[in-house]
Order: C-alpha cells, then sequence, then structure tokens
C-alpha cells in the first residue's frame, strides 16, 4: 500500500526589531539604532505555558543604523549570537514585515524536510542580508 504525503507550504516572515534600548549606551553612540533581525513561519504556533499562541522568532542577525569600527561589529555579532525569541501570533501579525519567503515541504513541520529547507533560507538570508 502506497502512503500519500500531504504537501504543505511554509510561509516565512523576515521581520526587524528594534533593540536599541536593550544596547549599552557606549555601542548606541557609535551604532544609531540597533535592530534584530528575525525570521518566523506564520503557519507555525507554539503554546508556552499559556492558552495564546505564539511565533517563534528565529534570530538572523544584528544591523546597526550606523557602519561601525571592527571592534564594535565584533562585539555586537558577539553579544547577539542566538537570541530566539517567542511573541504572540497578535502581536507578529502586527510587525512590519520586510520580506518574505516560501517553500513546500512534505512531512510534518519540525521534521528533517521542513527543518532543512528552513536552514536554507536562513543561510540564504544571512549570506545575502536584506539589510546591511
Amino acid at each position: 500500500m502506497e502512503t500519500i504525503t500531504e504537501t504543505k507550504t511554509a510561509k516565512l516572515k523576515l521581520v526587524k526589531i528594534d533593540e536599541t534600548e536593550f544596547w549599552d549606551k557606549k555601542i548606541v553612540k557609535k551604532a544609531g539604532k540597533v535592530f534584530g533581525i528575525y525570521i518566523f513561519d506564520e503557519t507555525q504556533t507554539t503554546n508556552l505555558c499559556e492558552i495564546t499562541p505564539s511565533n517563534h522568532l528565529r534570530f538572523l542577525y544584528t544591523f546597526t543604523e550606523k557602519s561601525v569600527d571592527d571592534k564594535t561589529d565584533e562585539t555586537i555579532r558577539f553579544e547577539s549570537q542566538n537570541d530566539d525569541m517567542y511573541v504572540h501570533c497578535g502581536q507578529a501579525e502586527k510587525m512590519k514585515v520586510e520580506k518574505e519567503y516560501e517553500f513546500e515541504y512534505e512531512g510534518e513541520s519540525g521534521g528533517e524536510d521542513y527543518e532543512n529547507e528552513f536552514e536554507r533560507v536562513m543561510d540564504y538570508e544571512r549570506g545575502n542580508p536584506t539589510f546591511c
């Protein structure tokens, strides 16, 4: 008996979040505004010990308003690694979407096919950043 696998579509949204208030004043003086660039799949939600569903925003990179010297850039990159976050879906829907990506996958979200495609998109965006 042959199993028919349903193809699903992931809808990824790239968002820019102003995180200036969380940075040291010395960094802000040099960099101006500091933005975290995140990506999430609007079709996937998570319930984090509450009824209201959330989206998982995966951190991509940090973007600064002004060009900075190499030492400041290194500090920003080091201090902003792996800062994923969750936001309520209603809040995520209100965010300005800077760019969209879609891909099709088979199997479960979170499965190997899904994660491989999501990683491919993330690698593409890191190598060809929307903001630089």
